[in-house]
């Protein structure tokens, strides 16, 4: 290993400012998978997606908050560094958002026909109606509901 990693060199940090690997860079225009009209359009999508799996990992330990002991050691602990690692993950999301109207480029890339799955869509607006899924709304979406962070508060609050 080096020291410092090759991962946290500024010239690594420019390709992938998480400095993680794998990284995928193609220079010579090698075909690795089908083409595609723009391979950058097509390349911020999949790293989207894909990072779209660190968010699950860093918040899973959330889920603690719904165990009867949810506010005594270890899972305080485990609830607090989750909420710290979440808000650190919602920063790089945050500056995507700020580059462009949506994560991954200038258009929604899940352009679903909602109307072509009429099952799905029942299901969707059944949900979106009913009380729990209103009260799971962030304070100040369109209905004011609880804040999913307030138990998380009420931990540091304690510590």
């Amino acid at each position: 290993m080096t020291t410092p990693k090759e991962t946290r060199s500024p010239k690594f940090a420019a390709i992938n400012p998480r400095c993680k690997t794998p990284v995928l860079i193609d220079e010579n225009g090698t075909r690795i998978m089908p083409s595609v009209d723009d391979k950058e359009k097509h390349r911020t999508t999949l790293q989207r997606f894909h990072e779209s799996e660190n968010l699950h990992n860093v918040f899973e330990d959330i889920e603690l908050l719904f165990l009867p002991k949810w506010d005594q050691s270890p899972n305080r602990e485990r609830i607090l560094e989750a909420c710290k690692r979440t808000l650190e993950e919602l920063t790089f999301w945050e500056s995507y958002l700020e580059r462009s109207v949506f994560v991954a480029g200038t258009s929604s890339r899940l352009d679903l026909e909602r109307e072509r799955f009429g099952a799905l869509k029942k299901y969707f607006e059944l949900v979106k109606e009913m009380d729990c899924a209103k009260e799971a709304l962030p304070v100040k979406y369109e209905t004011v509901g609880r804040n999913l962070f307030l138990k998380i508060y009420e931990i540091e609050e304690k510590v």
